[in-house]
């Protein structure tokens, strides 16, 4: 619940317990949204009726224009007492002022109480119009008279004892007992009302706590006058009590609750705010000011999504408005977004607008909240990344293995079984012949042990420094060592760096990418028109990509896909084809945790798509 619907609360519970009472509460417009009380019934109005409507629209003309300065006046923060007499029956009327803590609003109450029976008391004590107009006077239900102020003794209603769990008279009614029945801490405080009174008719009207009969203290209204001799000293000081301990009490437990909202809303590790309906703040926790060196000043009543938290882009701006309208309209609304801190420093937070909303489902404001999730969507995508080396990385190992069983084993075999035979044969021309084969199965697997190398060196090299790189430099370096080919082949390359022209990528790496697409797109250009390479870059959902183009002879991808990135696999009668560079292209990106993709067709080209 919250501040405003509770203090609304708290008003109504004490007012429907005031007996022998009409009570109304109205808001800045003079309507009326509460309305209780026998004496309403008493005097023909229908409390059900009379919510919802306002003044005017309630009371006869006659009565509208001042019940209507008397409504301006409460509305303005004036209290007003004044007295009805309908001929039967004599009413009290207070109207009283209550402004809401949380947003300064005043409010108005206006409570009439039927004291006719102060009329009995008048013949009970058979004392003068005087003195019953300064009785009722102090508005309340126990009445207390010091019929000689400089005498110590008194007299109080029944209902005074009453109120303080005592039978009529059980207790001596004298100033010396009041002064007991007091808590010690409001004595002096009482006296000094009292004596200020006194002195200079300055309103007697206090708050202080009594001690009943149970020897518990409940807390009392207190409203008094002082008549004066024609001389103008004190004569006689007459007053009333009423029992306000259950609003005392809600006051405080009030109190207790906003110190603890507030205590629990400035120390909380979340991004808090609250705004209006319409996306104003309203407040913001220390939390969320602290992250971007604000004040509460410089933030309070401006839209949430104009405020430094949301400078990160246009469109979390969009989003936030989006989500604040959601929210307005009763919807509660969460989603991930990014908010910068005083550094500038984006973080991820999991964010949240919730409407709070009346009895009626109004909303009367919306409550933001953020939680730092930055560090958690940092581990989170460690793992995924560590989850998928340590899957490549087994997938490469498997490799590794079926590399080196296969494709030593055949010529190691081979090289086994040309030795035999030299130790078998006689004949010098077999012999040469059977050399120069043992020469080439040696060279055969002396290369593929050099492949294996580059391989261990890809994985060892996992965390080879990285700089920053110039995709156009890298290519211009490429073109330079491949330049001679490229001219006897008439190439025509094309480049657009515009979207990403750098990358933080080790320099060899990088190099050995460009340098063997660029020279397989040479290698396997198409007879049949002018070969043309088209290179890109571009970012895609946060990474760089690199588009390798080329119109060349292409490859059948039906049969040959996963066969493309093998080591040994040529597609194409070349003699210098050793299906080797793709293969170490591919590793070397997967290595760094990217991948590579191919488009192909034949006799129209191919594309690599590098996703760093």
């Amino acid at each position: 619940m919250n501040s405003i619907q509770l203090e609304i609360d708290l008003y109504k519970t004490f007012a429907e317990n005031i007996p022998n009472s009409a009570v109304l509460m109205f808001d800045k417009d003079m309507r009326f949204f509460f309305a209780a009380g026998e004496e309403l019934r008493r005097n023909h109005y229908n409390p059900e009726f009379m919510v919802g409507k306002t003044l005017q629209e309630v009371v006869p003309e006659k009565s509208y224009q001042a019940l209507k300065l008397c409504y301006e006046r409460v509305l303005n923060g004036e209290r007003i007492q004044s007295e009805t007499n309908t001929g039967t029956l004599v009413y009290i009327n207070t109207f009283i002022p209550i402004q809401s803590r949380a947003t300064g609003q005043y409010y108005g109450v206006a409570i009439s109480q039927n004291v006719t029976d102060l009329q009995t008391t008048k013949q009970q004590l058979a004392e003068s119009e005087s003195q019953y107009k300064l009785a009722i006077q102090g508005f309340g239900a126990g009445i207390w008279d010091l019929f000689d102020v400089n005498q110590k003794q008194q007299w109080w209603s029944p209902k005074f004892y009453e109120l303080l769990g005592y039978e009529y008279e059980e207790i001596e009614p004298t100033t010396d007992t009041f002064y007991e029945l007091l808590r010690p801490d409001y004595v002096d405080k009482v006296q000094e009302g009292v004596q200020r009174h006194m002195e200079t008719d300055v309103p007697f009207s206090m708050e202080y706590p009594l001690r009943t009969k149970s020897g518990v203290y409940k807390w009392f209204e207190a409203h008094g006058q002082v008549s004066r001799g024609e001389n103008g000293i004190p004569k006689r000081f007459v007053g009333s009590v009423i029992d306000i301990d259950a609003r005392k009490r809600a006051e405080q437990l009030l109190i207790e609750k906003e110190q603890l909202f507030s205590a629990v809303f400035q120390q909380t590790f979340q991004f808090v705010s609250l705004l209006e309906p319409s996306g104003k703040i309203i407040e913001s926790n220390e939390t969320a000011l602290r992250l971007r060196g604000l004040t509460l000043e410089q933030v309070k009543g401006l839209y949430f999504w104009d405020t430094p938290w949301w400078n990160a882009s246009a469109q979390s701006q969009q989003q936030l408005q989006e989500a604040i309208q959601k929210a307005a309209a009763g919807e509660f609304v969460r989603y991930e977004t990014e908010i910068l801190a005083s550094n500038n420093q984006v973080f991820i937070i999991d964010f949240s607008v919730k409407p709070l909303r009346d009895s009626e489902g109004k909303t009367l404001m919306l409550i933001t909240e953020g939680r730092d999730i930055t560090a958690l969507k940092k581990s989170q995508r460690e793992a995924v990344e560590t989850s998928q080396i340590l899957l490549l990385q087994n997938k490469q190992l498997e490799d590794f293995a079926h590399i080196t069983s296969h494709n030593l084993r055949a010529p190691i075999g081979n090289m086994i079984m040309i030795a035999d035979w030299l130790t078998k044969t006689h004949d010098d021309n077999e012999k040469d012949f059977l050399i120069q084969n043992l020469c080439n199965t040696a060279s055969k697997a002396l290369d593929t042990i050099d492949i294996l190398a580059q391989i261990l060196r890809v994985r060892k090299d996992l965390k080879k420094e990285q700089d920053v790189l110039s995709f156009a430099q890298i290519l211009q370096s490429v073109k330079n060592t491949l330049s001679a080919w490229i001219r006897e082949a008439d190439v025509t390359i094309t480049e657009n760096f515009e979207q990403a022209p750098t990358i933080l990528y080790p320099a060899l790496y990088l190099d050995s990418v460009f340098q063997n697409l660029l020279s397989n797109s040479i290698k396997y250009k198409s007879p049949d028109r002018p070969c043309q390479v088209q290179v890109r870059t571009f970012q895609e959902n946060g990474h760089i990509v690199l588009i390798f183009e080329d119109n060349g002879l292409g490859i059948d991808l039906t049969h040959n896909r996963e066969r493309v990135f093998g080591l040994y696999k040529t597609f194409h009668n070349n003699t210098d084809a050793r299906g080797v560079g793709l293969f170490l292209v591919k590793n070397q990106i997967e290595a760094l945790g990217g991948h590579i993709e191919i488009e192909s067709q034949p006799n129209v080209g191919t594309t690599f798509k590098i996703t760093f």
